[in-house]
């Protein structure tokens, strides 16, 4: 990963810090996606396509053959860090989690780039710099892309993988009985809301941005021998979010323990200090009346819980004799807080419930 130090932060803030939000708390609001998404036509069960625009996959998927799949998504970011280096490394890490996110190993990718004209051939180099280490890191190709002027700096990645029809990972496949674990602690939105405000050095502000440059590699490709019945990644949508995703796709209920869920530390407090992102709220706001919050949940643990993450752990449904084994798979490939943090149910009147 690169090295950030204060003085870069200093020396770039007037580069990337001027762009309203970063990393996935840019995305649009669910509402606003979904009125977009719902003109698209679905091809799915009529063609080779797999999964499309229709369910909220993580990636398009289609069959070339019965042993082979194309497996593709897009994925751009606004720089929740003032590094070059860095935000390319997350913005590429970002992009490649959906591949994972469906079974997939993904072969080549497209760099998509915006830089603003005052940002400079040195700094726009550092960023792609960061693109390739990641995209080399996953054993990837980069086979070029596109580059346009904006006034605000975007990184990010178009993605080809492959994967055997048959080891495809869904959102819309979870079971009653089978239980949940994820794979990084939450709580980078807020985070990154802070580091720019300059409440974090970046000593402090470690951990969440190694996870946010951390490729879900390992996790993603030794999954595709298990038995896994349900797989998503935390984005922009928080961890509500995609678990409501994944309920709503599956017509199930998902119980999570929130005293389970790991969370970076101090994230609680951020909030509870004030700090926001500007899609928390859109969040909470999007899953309100599919979601069943336990009395005595303090508000800034739920805004937690709705904290978009920029390439945020997996969230996994499998059934129990399996979960153990993949949690510590998990742990031992260096995502050392994974955890199972709450369960399927038969569906209830709500998609999602939190207990304390």
């Amino acid at each position: 990963m690169a090295i950030v130090t204060d003085e870069g932060i200093k020396r770039r803030d007037s580069l990337f810090l001027h762009s309203a939000c970063g990393g996935c708390s840019a995305k649009v609001s669910q509402e606003f996606l979904s009125s977009l998404t719902s003109l698209l036509p679905s091809y799915e069960g009529i063609s080779a396509l797999l999964t499309g625009s229709g369910g909220n996959e993580d990636a398009a998927i289609y069959a070339l053959n019965e042993s082979v799949a194309v497996v593709a998504s897009v994925d751009v970011i606004a720089p929740p860090v003032d590094d070059p280096m860095l935000f390319g490394e997350i913005a590429a890490a970002n992009a490649l989690s959906d591949i994972y996110a469906s079974g997939g190993v993904p072969l080549l990718c497209l760099a998509i780039l915006a830089v603003p004209e005052k940002l400079g051939v040195q700094a726009s180099r550092e960023i792609l710099a960061g693109v390739l280490s990641k995209v080399h890191e996953a054993g990837a190709l980069l086979g070029g892309g596109h580059t346009v002027h904006s006034d605000h700096a975007l990184a990010g990645l178009a993605v080809v993988g492959t994967a055997p029809p048959s080891r495809i990972l869904r959102n819309s496949t979870a079971r009653p009985g089978d239980l949940i674990c994820m794979s990084k602690p939450i709580g980078t939105g807020v985070a990154f809301s802070a580091l720019r405000a300059g409440h974090y050095d970046m000593r402090r502000a470690a951990p969440f941005l190694i996870s946010a440059a951390q490729l879900n590699a390992d996790p993603g490709l030794s999954l595709s021998a298990r038995e896994v019945h349900a797989l998503t990644d935390i984005t922009g949508y928080g961890l509500v979010g995609h678990a409501l995703e994944m309920a709503r796709a599956s017509d199930v209920t998902i119980r999570i323990n929130a005293g389970s869920v790991p969370l970076f530390p101090g994230v609680l407090e951020l909030y509870q200090d004030g700090y926001q992102t500007s899609l928390t709220a859109r969040n909470l706001a999007w899953c309100q009346k599919h979601l069943k919050l336990a009395f005595g949940l303090s508000l800034p643990l739920v805004e937690v819980l709705a904290d978009p993450q920029t390439n945020g752990g997996l969230l996994l449904s499998a059934s129990p004799d399996e979960v153990g084994s993949i949690v510590s798979l998990w742990r031992k490939s260096g995502f050392s807080e994974a955890a199972i943090i709450g369960e399927v149910l038969e569906r209830c009147p709500h998609f999602v419930e939190v207990a304390p």
